[in-house]
C-alpha cells in the first residue's frame, strides 16, 4: 500500500488495528510459519501493523504462559493470530484462556490444519475463539480484519466461522484460485537470521499447492472432503475443485531472488510442497529459470510417480542437492487398507537407481508403527530400503491426527489411547500396542539403521544382525527401567562398529547426529551427506 493510499484509508475513518501473529514452535524442529509468513506480508500491504510471537525454546522463548503474557501485553495488539496443528493445539488454547482472563475487548483468531479439519470442536460453550479461518486464508483475513477494523462485522464473510449471537456462524469454504501470486514472505518479524543460522543456511520455502494423492494420514483428503461438501461438487476430482494449484513461476524465482539478496546468510532453500513435480511439465520451466537465476542448492519432497529422467537431470543441473521422496510403508496390507497409498517397488527402484547414476541425492521418508503394524511388516519397510540404498532416511511414528480418515480407520479399529499427546508427531505414537510390541517398537525406532545394515547384503550386516538380536533380548522391565544407559552404552558399541566398517570403506548406516536421532545416512565410499546441508525438516 502506497502512502497516499494508506492516508486514504486513514481519512475515511479506518482504524490501523494491530495484529500480533503467535507461532507455536517449540519441542519440535524450529523454524518458521510460511503461512504466516504471507498473511502478515498481505496484512501489511492492506497497510495494518503486524508482528510475530514466535514460542521457541531455541530462540529463548518457551512455552511459560506468565512470561508469554509479558510479551503479548507489550505488543498491546487488537487482534490476536494464532496458526497451530494439533500438536500444540491444547496450549494455545490454555493461552488464550489466560489471555481473555485479563483482555475482554481483544479479538481473538485462530487457524491451521487443525481447525481447518475440525472446526467444529473450536466453538465450544467455553470456547476463548472469537473467529476460526479455515483453509488458506490469504484473501479470508483481510476481509475479516477490514471488517474488524471499520467496526461493521460482515457475516459472511468465506472461509470464516465466528461466534454471533448464541450461534455460530459457518461460512463455506471459497473456491480455489489457479496460477495464483503471493507477495513475498514478511521475514522481518522473525529472529530471520537466527533461526537460519540455527537450520544452516535453510530456508523453507513453497512454491505449489495442493496434492493429487489421497493418504490417509494426510490433510489433503480431509480438506478436499470439506470443499466438496462446502462447495456443493459431485466429485473430488483436482480439475473439478482446482485443488492442485500452481504459482505463477516469475513471481516465485523474484521471492527467491529477493531472498538470496538480501539475507546473504541463505545457503539453500527447502521447498516443503506435499509433491513438489506434480506438474512435471510446468515445473520443467521453473528449473530451466531456476537455473538461470537462482543458483543456490535446493531440496524438495515429491514421489517416484511424479518424476522422469529428462526432469530428474534438470533437477541436478538446477542444483537439486536431494530429493525426498516419500515411501511411507511398503507392506501391501498397510498401504492398502490403513494408509491408501501405493506405488510400483519396480518403478521405485528405477526412480532411485537413476538418482544414484546421475549423481543426484535422494531421501526416503517412512512411517513405521501404524495402527495394526506388525513387527514383521515394520522391518520389511527397512528391507525395501537397503533395497534402494537412499543417500538419507528419515523414520518417523505414525500419528492419528483428528479429520484425517487414518484417524477414523484407527478409531474404528480401537487402537487409539486417546489421553495421550505430544509435540512432537515423529517420536511418540497414540496407538495402542501390547506391551511387548510397544517395548519392540522403542527399540526399533531407536535403533532403525540396524536393521537396514542388517539388510544390505553386505560385509557387515552380519554384525548388525547380531547386534539386533542382543537389543531384542533385553528383557522389557530391564529396558524401561535402564533405558538411558542402555542406550547411551549401545550407542558406543555402535560407534565403534561404524568405524570398523569405515576404515574398510564398506557402505552403511549411521545416526551420525545427535539432535536428529530419526535420520541415518549412508557412509558410502567415504563419503557422507554433511550436516550443513542437512535441512532441519
Amino acid at each position: 500500500m502506497s502512502f497516499i493510499e494508506l492516508l486514504i484509508f486513514m481519512l475515511i475513518g479506518v482504524i490501523i488495528m494491530k495484529i500480533l501473529f503467535i507461532w507455536p514452535n517449540y519441542d519440535c524442529p524450529i523454524g518458521l510459519s510460511i503461512g504466516v509468513s504471507y498473511l502478515s506480508a498481505i496484512l501489511k500491504e492492506h497497510g495494518y501493523h503486524t508482528n510475530i510471537l514466535h514460542i521457541s525454546e531455541s530462540l529463548g522463548v518457551p512455552f511459560l504462559i506468565d512470561e508469554l503474557l509479558v510479551k503479548i501485553e507489550k505488543n498491546a495488539p487488537d487482534i490476536i493470530a494464532i496458526s497451530t496443528g494439533e500438536n500444540h493445539y491444547n496450549d494455545m488454547e490454555e493461552l488464550c484462556k489466560r489471555i481473555r482472563s485479563t483482555n475482554t475487548n481483544i479479538k481473538i483468531i485462530i487457524g491451521g490444519i487443525h481447525v481447518t479439519l475440525n472446526a467444529e470442536s473450536v466453538f465450544t460453550k467455553e470456547s476463548v475463539f472469537d473467529y476460526a479461518i479455515r483453509g488458506e486464508g490469504e484473501e479470508a483475513i483481510v476481509e475479516l480484519v477490514d471488517s474488524i477494523a471499520k467496526g461493521n462485522l460482515i457475516t459472511d464473510i468465506k472461509n470464516v466461522w465466528f461466534k454471533g449471537d448464541n450461534k455460530i456462524i459457518k461460512n463455506p469454504m471459497r473456491p480455489l484460485k489457479q496460477n495464483f501470486k503471493l507477495p513475498f514472505m514478511d521475514l522481518e518479524n522473525w529472529d530471520f537470521q537466527k533461526i537460519t543460522n540455527l537450520r544452516r543456511g535453510w530456508v523453507n520455502i513453497s512454491m505449489n499447492r495442493g496434492c493429487p494423492y489421497r493418504c490417509t494420514f494426510c490433510h489433503n483428503l480431509s480438506e478436499v472432503q470439506i470443499l466438496k461438501q462446502d462447495l456443493g461438487t459431485k466429485g473430488t476430482s483436482n480439475a473439478e475443485l482446482h485443488y492442485l494449484r500452481l504459482r505463477d513461476i516469475n513471481n516465485m524465482i523474484e521471492e527467491l531472488c529477493w531472498i538470496k539478496d538480501n539475507y546473504p546468510f541463505v545457503k539453500a532453500f527447502s521447498f516443503v510442497d506435499d509433491t513438489f513435480t506434480f506438474d512435471k511439465e510446468y515445473m520443467r520451466k521453473f528449473f530451466m529459470k531456476y537455473k538461470e537465476e537462482v543458483h543456490l542448492p535446493f531440496v524438495c519432497l515429491t514421489t517416484i510417480n511424479d518424476v522422469d529422467d529428462d526432469l530428474l537431470q534438470l533437477m541436478k543441473e538446477a542444483k537439486c542437492d536431494l530429493i525426498r521422496f516419500g515411501i511411507e510403508s511398503t507392506s501391501e496390507r498397510i498401504c492398502k487398507d490403513i494408509i491408501r497409498r501405493k506405488f510400483s517397488q519396480n518403478k521405485m527402484i528405477a526412480v532411485f537407481q537413476k538418482c544414484h547414476d546421475i549423481g543426484l541425492r535422494t531421501f526416503s521418508y517412512n512411517i513405521v508403527a501404524h495402527p495394526s503394524e506388525t513387527r514383521e511388516e515394520m522391518k520389511s519397510t527397512m528391507e525395501w530400503n537397503a533395497k534402494l540404498r537412499p543417500s538419507g532416511i528419515r523414520v518417523s511414528l505414525g500419528y492419528p491426527y483428528k479429520g484425517t480418515d487414518y484417524y477414523e480407520v484407527a478409531k474404528q479399529m480401537d487402537l487409539i489411547d486417546e489421553t495421550l499427546s505430544f509435540h512432537n508427531y515423529s517420536t511418540y505414537s497414540k496407538f495402542k500396542f501390547s506391551v511387548e510390541d510397544k517395548c519392540w517398537i522403542d527399540k526399533f525406532k531407536t535403533f532403525f539403521w540396524w536393521w537396514l545394515n542388517s539388510y544390505l547384503n553386505n560385509r557387515c550386516s552380519k554384525e548388525y544382525s547380531q547386534l539386533i538380536n542382543e537389543l531384542e533380548s533385553i528383557p522389557m522391565n530391564q529396558w524401561y527401567d535402564e533405558r538411558e544407559k542402555i542406550c547411551r552404552n549401545l550407542l558406543d558399541v555402535d560407534k565403534m562398529v561404524s568405524r570398523k566398517y569405515k576404515d574398510k570403506k564398506i557402505s552403511h548406516y549411521i545416526v551420525p547426529y545427535e539432535d536428529r536421532p530419526d535420520i541415518a545416512l549412508l557412509y558410502d565410499n567415504g563419503e557422507v551427506i554433511k550436516k550443513e546441508m542437512l535441512d532441519e525438516h
